[in-house]
């Protein structure tokens, strides 16, 4: 408690102003203080949200082969036909081809006729989209010393009136039919085969249907060589797609279904 108390000192009075401690041991305080001001808190920015990762690119997918070699067998010389026209990509790019016979001949065009001698042989066949992407295969192929050369494929046009004929039909479980302007029917299987027709001078026609087959798709060629009556240069499309044609032959794609017609056109001189 808070008390006075006088004092003299040489007769003047003084009053002095003091904290006592009071009997029963309790202690006034002196002054109070303030306790500390509570801290303001402050607005913080909030953190930037992370931005959303960019969708990546989708993975390129490799192409796919399709190749195509008939015959690998038979007796030398033997010519051997390699097709890898059929083959696709997934993501849709540009294909690019390698073809290596084996015996030190190479190409990189899609479809190729290599003649081999006796041997066998190994054939690197590779299908490339340019990305990194590759599909290959290898295949041998086999050739025995024959006395004669095998037939080869083609139309051989002897005269204007009559000719003996060939084609090769790679679809799948093919059987065909096929007609020289308005002769007699003949019906292919897959494969090489041959026929005789007849041919006029100037325009002739010539139409093939596939009568069944397995669903796949394949092709058809027909080659009507240079050594003949045929006019080098006339051979055109009527109907079907074609895969390739050259001054004395015509390559259709075929999609393999059943009633699938190709025709073309050629003149002979005569």
């Amino acid at each position: 408690m808070l008390r006075f108390r006088h004092m003299r000192f040489g007769g003047a009075a003084v009053t002095l102003a003091g904290l006592i401690v009071a009997c029963d041991g309790t202690e006034s305080p002196t002054s109070t203080s303030n306790p500390d001001p509570a801290p303001v808190a402050q607005n913080s920015p909030a953190p930037a949200p992370n931005p959303s990762p960019s969708p990546s690119a989708a993975p390129n997918q490799p192409p796919r082969l399709d190749a195509s070699v008939n015959p690998d067998t038979g007796s030398a010389p033997l010519e051997v036909r390699f097709n890898l026209c059929r083959s696709t990509d997934p993501d849709g790019d540009t294909l690019s081809f390698d073809i290596e016979f084996g015996d030190g001949g190479r190409t990189g065009r899609c479809q190729e006729t290599h003649t081999y001698a006796a041997g066998v042989y190994n054939a690197s066949l590779a299908v490339r989209d340019g990305k990194g992407g590759i599909d290959e295969r290898n295949v041998r192929v086999t050739v025995d010393r024959g006395s004669a050369p095998p037939p080869k494929p083609y139309y051989k046009l002897d005269s204007a009136a009559q000719f003996t004929w060939s084609n090769e039909l790679d679809v799948a479980g093919a059987a065909a039919q096929v007609r020289l302007n308005d002769g007699p029917e003949f019906f292919p299987a897959r494969g090489y085969s041959h026929a005789v027709g007849e041919a006029r001078r100037g325009d002739n026609v010539v139409s093939g249907r596939l009568l069944r087959s397995a669903g796949r798709p394949g092709s058809w060629r027909f080659d009507l060589g240079l050594d003949s009556a045929l006019v080098a240069g006339s051979v055109r499309p009527v109907t079907g797609t074609v895969e390739e044609i050259t001054a004395s032959s015509i390559t259709f794609r075929m999609s393999g279904r059943a009633d699938e017609v190709v025709a073309f056109r050629f003149r002979a001189s005569r």
